[in-house]
């Protein structure tokens, strides 16, 4: 790790001593005055709850109530002079909560105050005081992945072990590739590999537990977080979804970036949610490169419409002990009133998909059914996707119609899949199981 403006740096360290004469200042606390020496050597520093005094360069500006509304963890990373140690981090996070006093900028030279603790895994300093006293710049420090050291999370997953990085300023300066976006409009997060895209150890080799878990330390090895810098879940505006070099870019799986930079923070996402890792904090959204374009929509003759849609655990019954698939309270249940909501849209709402007449709706609603994943299997001649439908119909003001709905189960998939039929123009047919 190299720092620009040593200069700035030396006259900042001369006036941690005293500080102006009428600025109140607290009396100075004991503990090191180095940040290699709060984050040590091992996974959790050895000053946890003493109150310390660290200088250094803002590296990472994440402060909330600032004009960047849209990275807010709290706080932000200092990064101090090395020590020589490979193994002990010069950055640190500062948290100084949702309003603080003094706003920093990346570039800062800063003096502060605080008490150490572990939030998550992450090594931080809670700020009493903050003051700015010159500026300077820090150089990011390049990483490459594959890393070849490994540790266990928490959880007991394999993660690269980045400790000696922990929050400082570092650049993957590779090509990255995006292989997972499950999280992405939770978390805000995209795992990226290096060397390409990742995929189940039974994607091209028999089971085999030697092998996959070969598989998994490689895994590892060659991934990294990128996150959104954000602490809340389900952020309304979604970082990367757009975050392309081209116009109308989508992010999708396979798509790539190069010279990522920011700073190495280990966390869960949205700060107590997720999964638990190393995760890149950029001060800017990166652009990513479409190196797997969707295809075009190929032209398919004929007239069968197939639909489906995941109705997220939908049940009928709150869980008394004996079914462990029913609600397990009142909230489980109310999912009805969830989807009963997305399908009565209002025509103004957002999205590329216009509202489509009751009839329609109600019929794609009905077909859907074969494709329709986590429906309570209730025990009780699976009234679930009844109720949903029927639901569906007197919200929106219509009379069920004769005829109109005919359910009957798959004899291959007794009580798990309804064939329905949706035609209030003629009855239905019976069918045999």
């Amino acid at each position: 790790m190299r720092i620009r403006s040593l200069l700035a740096l030396t006259v900042l360290l001369a006036a941690c001593g005293g500080g102006a004469a009428t600025d109140p200042v607290p009396p100075p606390p004991s503990g090191p005055t180095t940040i290699s020496e709060v984050q040590g050597t091992g996974t959790t520093s050895s000053f946890v709850n003493q109150a310390v005094t660290v200088t250094g360069i803002v590296t990472g500006d994440f402060q909330e109530d600032d004009a960047d509304t849209l990275r807010n963890l709290g706080g932000f990373y200092l990064q101090g002079i090395p020590d020589g140690n490979p193994r002990s981090s010069d950055g640190i996070f500062i948290f100084d909560g949702s309003n603080p006093s003094v706003d920093v900028n990346v570039g800062d030279a800063v003096e502060v105050r605080g008490t150490v603790n572990e939030y998550f895994g992450e090594t931080q300093i809670n700020a009493s005081s903050v003051r700015v006293a010159g500026t300077g710049s820090v150089l990011p420090l390049a990483i490459n992945l594959p890393y070849p050291e490994t540790t266990a999370n928490s959880d007991g997953e394999r993660i690269a072990d980045l400790e000696r990085y922990e929050g400082m300023l570092v650049e993957f300066g590779d090509t990255l590739t995006v292989t997972d976006l499950w999280t992405l409009s939770r978390f805000g997060e995209v795992t990226l590999s290096a060397g390409g895209r990742l995929y189940q150890f039974t994607n091209d080799n028999p089971p085999d537990v030697a092998g996959n878990t070969a598989h998994r330390e490689e895994i590892a090895r060659r991934t990294i977080i990128l996150d959104d810098g954000l602490r809340t879940e389900n952020p309304s505006a979604i970082h990367y979804l757009n975050a392309g070099s081209a116009s109308g870019y989508s992010i999708r799986l396979g798509d790539t970036l190069t010279g990522l930079v920011g700073n190495l923070r280990y966390s869960r996402g949205a700060g107590a949610n997720g999964a638990e890792g190393w995760r890149l904090e950029p001060a800017s959204d990166p652009v990513f490169h479409s190196a797997n374009p969707r295809p075009v929509t190929p032209g398919i003759d004929g007239a069968l419409l197939v639909a489906g849609m995941n109705v997220l655990n939908f049940f009928t019954t709150v869980d008394q002990g004996q079914d462990g698939r029913d609600a397990l309270d009142a909230e489980d249940l109310s999912q009805l009133g969830v989807l009963v909501h997305v399908h009565l849209r209002e025509d103004e709402a957002p999205g590329p998909f216009p509202r489509l007449p009751f009839e329609e709706r109600s019929e794609l609603l009905a077909r859907a059914a074969p494709g329709r994943p986590e429906i309570h299997q209730d025990g009780h001649g699976l009234r679930a996707l009844d109720d949903l439908l029927l639901e569906v119909l007197r919200v929106d003001g219509q009379d069920p119609l004769p005829g109109f709905l005919h359910v009957a189960p798959f004899s291959v998939v007794p009580h798990s899949v309804r064939s329905m039929r949706a035609n209030p123009l003629r009855p239905p047919s019976p069918r045999s199981s």
